[in-house]
């Protein structure tokens, strides 16, 4: 039995710092706005309904007695411009102040959310499940701290409002209280089980609403519009749907019967309740214990006692509710980031990287692919290239580079200093990527082209000339300032695919880098343009060491060193003329190109 009643007192502190978590935001940064929360909630509410009940039996009584009118009006002004004040001043202060405050609060939870997401160990995104909570946390956090806000008001305003009507009814007519209380008491485990069964219904619904969503943005996305409209693609999509919206049935008729059963039986509940309560009062006029006016006035006493004890009873399940989500959030927030929250101190430094892979292993999880003994040493201010077939780990190297994951075998050395020693954001802000396929970015022009560094719009206009992107620019309507996409901006620019390369590869120049990772940036251009870039970003690198990832192996030719990668593993490596010289599989994937190029 103690056992028993510890286990209760521990869900109880539990759940009340898990409500106080949610809410802190609010008591952070905005102090004053609560208080004059707690204000109204302890002080303006209670007093309002005591105020309305009184004015009843008030009104009620003189009628009864003959007053007046005057002298009634006169009383009824009274309590109404009492009423009228504290109203005036709750809804002054929100306006005036609390709503602005709140606005801000909420955003900068969101913000906290999205730094949070930058923060977490990119490893966490390769597995789905992540993804649940994840998403929940990220969108839900901000909608909980509200909810947690709302909950503590309304914890405090019941709880007076109850003290304050409790008292009123209580000098007289203390049975009233009997059956209300005697009521709740059985309300509040009916409405706890639904709790229950609602948030188990709610947490098997998550992956089928991440399903359905997924599909549903599909079906607004540009990206996708095309192949929906050309291939069959649609059809494996509402397929798909189906099967979704199917399951979503399911569970509907998993927990069909249990929610109508205990719906049903609340009603009942209530409804015994008023019953006893009207015939309690009948029998006290009929004995003339009660007045017409105090008749009125304990119905509505009444009726606002049973109204907030529901309430606050009803809030303790929906702070058992709003605790289990808390604890889903701060699984989540409190998940481990071994690599984003690193504690390396090592600056950089200026120059080029020197980079060395020392019998590298690395496995993703829950995947064949491996990395093995993968040893490599970059001299600072090198060109080097790393070639292979799809699927054989290239990618992988940069990914380890940026430190997206921690090897599991050997080390890699920056300058000659491990890699985790160093002060991650400084080694990330120089170290400059282009990637096949870049993100565009619903910003201007001239954001997208300095994600790495500032640019002076003189540098932005020779960049894209250089890029041979001026034309761009022809249009009188468009600037460096306007917006990529039409996301937002009906006159924003949709760039190709080969713009969306030179705009990656954009990003690089003139920038101060270490260390320059192009991954088969110029893909989409011929031949002969990707060549042409190639070496402009090689000679614009100012002496920072690159890595090229490449296909077209003409555009490597003049690396200082190439390495080739197959099944996770470094078959062979030399300059271009010393792996032709091997007759190895270099020089068999460069003769199959050279031939295609012929033809």
């Amino acid at each position: 039995m103690e056992e028993c009643k510890m286990k209760i007192i521990k869900k109880i502190f539990h759940s009340i710092g898990n409500i106080f978590y949610l809410f802190n935001p609010f008591w952070t940064n905005g102090k004053a706005y609560m208080l004059g929360q707690f204000f109204t909630a302890l002080i303006i509410l209670p007093v309002e309904r005591v105020l309305y009940v009184a004015l009843q039996k008030y009104i009620i009584d003189s009628l009864a007695a003959g007053h007046l009118f005057l002298q009634i009006i006169i009383g009824i002004l009274s309590f109404s411009l009492g009423m009228m004040a504290l109203e005036l001043f709750d809804s002054i202060f929100f306006n005036a102040y609390g709503l602005k405050k709140y606005i801000t609060i909420r955003g900068l939870v969101d913000k906290e959310n999205y730094k949070k997401s930058i923060k977490t160990d990119y490893k966490y995104f390769d597995d789905p499940e992540f993804y649940d909570n994840y998403t929940y946390a990220i969108n839900e956090r901000s909608g909980k701290a509200e909810q947690a806000r709302l909950l503590i008001i309304r914890f405090m305003a019941t709880a007076m409002t109850i003290i304050s009507i409790s008292a009123m009814i209580a000098s007289s007519k203390w049975p009233i209280i009997l059956i209300i209380v005697a009521t709740f008491c059985i309300s509040t485990f009916i409405s706890n089980k639904s709790m229950e069964i609602n948030h188990q219904k709610y947490l098997e619904q998550i992956p089928l609403d991440r399903k359905s969503g997924y599909i549903h943005q599909l079906f607004y996305n540009k990206n996708y519009a095309a192949d929906l409209k050309v291939n069959r693609s649609s059809d494996f999509l509402f397929k798909h749907y189906d099967s979704v919206l199917g399951d979503k049935v399911e569970l509907f008729k998993k927990y069909q019967f249990k929610t109508v059963f205990i719906n049903a039986v609340s009603i009942v509940i209530e409804d015994l309740s008023e019953i006893a309560i009207s015939i309690y009062l009948v029998y006290l006029i009929i004995n003339n214990e009660l007045s017409i006016g105090g008749f009125a006035s304990m119905l509505t006493a009444a009726g606002l006692l049973k109204s907030n004890m529901g309430e606050f009873f009803d809030l303790i399940p929906r702070s058992n509710e709003l605790s289990i989500y808390a604890d889903k959030i701060k699984q989540f927030y409190n998940l481990p980031s071994k690599i984003e929250e690193s504690d390396g101190k090592k600056q950089p430094g200026s120059g080029s990287f020197a980079v060395e892979f020392d019998n590298v292993g690395f496995k993703y999880n829950n995947s064949e692919f491996e990395l093995k003994n993968i040893s490599m040493k970059i001299n600072a201010g090198e060109k080097i290239a790393i070639v292979g077939e799809n699927g054989v780990g290239k990618t992988t190297l940069t990914k380890l580079l940026l430190r997206l994951y921690d090897v599991e075998k050997g080390e890699i050395r920056l300058n000659g200093t491990p890699l985790p020693d160093y002060d991650l954001s400084s080694v990330r802000n120089r170290i400059g990527i282009a990637s096949q396929t870049p993100l565009v970015y619903a910003i201007p022009l001239s954001e997208n082209m300095q994600l790495y560094n500032d640019k002076s719009p003189e540098q932005l206009t020779e960049i894209l000339k250089e890029l041979q992107l001026t034309s761009i620019l022809e249009n009188p309507n468009v600037s460096l300032s306007t917006e990529l996409t039409k996301e937002f901006d009906k006159d924003g620019i949709v760039l190709s695919q080969g713009e969306t390369q030179k705009l990656g590869l954009s990003r690089l120049l003139y920038g101060d880098f270490g260390l320059l990772i192009l991954d088969e940036p110029s893909s989409s251009l011929d031949p002969i343009a990707e060549y042409e870039l190639t070496k402009m970003i090689f000679n614009q690198s100012n002496k920072a060491t690159t890595i090229m990832i490449a296909h077209r192996l003409s555009t490597i030719r003049d690396a200082d060193e190439i390495f080739l990668v197959d099944n996770g593993v470094i078959k062979e490596h030399g300059t271009h003329d010393e792996l032709m010289a091997k007759k190895g599989k270099y020089y068999d994937m460069f003769t199959k190109q050279a031939e295609n190029y012929v033809k």
